[in-house]
């Protein structure tokens, strides 16, 4: 189904402009200049099935996103490195804190079925996308909570079969992240891998002092990567956010 939207946009003189939405022929305004006029067709690309998406490497336009900030995810380039570092297990627990859209937790269950993936964001309508994404990917998370990290946690809302990972990720990147990490510590009683990925500085300094003294590896790496834009008849490169990673072992 085809969805038109109508604006206009004048120039009424010098920084002085008007743009206006136009849903039905009453909203014309009665003094726009017919040259004026532009009218933006929406393009509307068919959902692939799973059964034809790559086993790893998802494109983002894939993922149902939050309408209100699309591209407001893991993107592509440093998902695959995440998924990587996160060395899956066959079997295990796995937990995806903060997961936005649930692209990471999601695709790890691409890679790796057997796993029983918990996704927790407090994102209102965050399960909802999350569980339209499991869709489109063809995987079923054993557990979707949308709610405050913390209050996930401290309140103990996951499931005792499930309150033991053998993998987690942390995202989101609060300014309680550190709060966070310390209750995921609580809960792991056995080896486990934990990443987080970070786009701030500070964050990575407060979180090095606070996992060093508690984890038995400590590793970090950032990750800089580039997509080409067409420019003209050329192409030229635009960079995504340079993103550090954190990855701890605790044995």
């Amino acid at each position: 189904e085809k969805k038109y939207e109508f604006w206009t946009f004048e120039r009424l003189g010098y920084l002085n402009e008007r743009i206006i939405k136009i849903n039905s022929i009453e909203d014309f305004p009665i003094d726009l200049d017919p040259l004026h006029l532009v009218i933006l067709l929406k393009k509307v690309y068919p959902i692939t099935q799973s059964e034809e998406l790559p086993l790893f490497g998802i494109n983002d336009s894939v993922f149902l996103q939050n309408s209100d900030c699309p591209g407001l995810m893991t993107k592509k380039e440093v998902r695959v490195q995440l998924l990587s570092e996160l060395n899956l297990p066959r079997k295990g627990i796995i937990w995806d804190i903060g997961s936005g859209v649930g692209s990471i937790g999601l695709e790890a269950l691409r890679l790796s079925p057997n796993l029983k993936l918990v996704s927790v964001d407090k994102r209102v309508g965050s399960k909802n996308i999350i569980e339209e994404n499991a869709r489109r990917l063809g995987v079923n998370p054993a557990l979707i909570i949308e709610d405050e990290v913390l209050s996930v946690l401290k309140e103990n809302k996951i499931t005792d079969s499930l309150s033991h990972p053998s993998r987690v990720i942390v995202g989101g990147g609060g300014s309680d992240s550190y709060l966070i990490i310390e209750e995921i510590l609580k809960k792991i009683n056995s080896f486990c891998i934990l990443i987080i990925p970070l786009i701030s500085l500070k964050s990575l300094s407060k979180l090095e002092s606070i996992l060093k003294p508690k984890v038995d590896q400590f590793y970090i790496s950032q990750h800089q990567s580039y997509r080409g834009v067409s420019i003209g008849d050329d192409i030229r490169l635009s960079p995504l956010n340079p993103v550090f990673i954190i990855k701890c072992e605790i044995h």
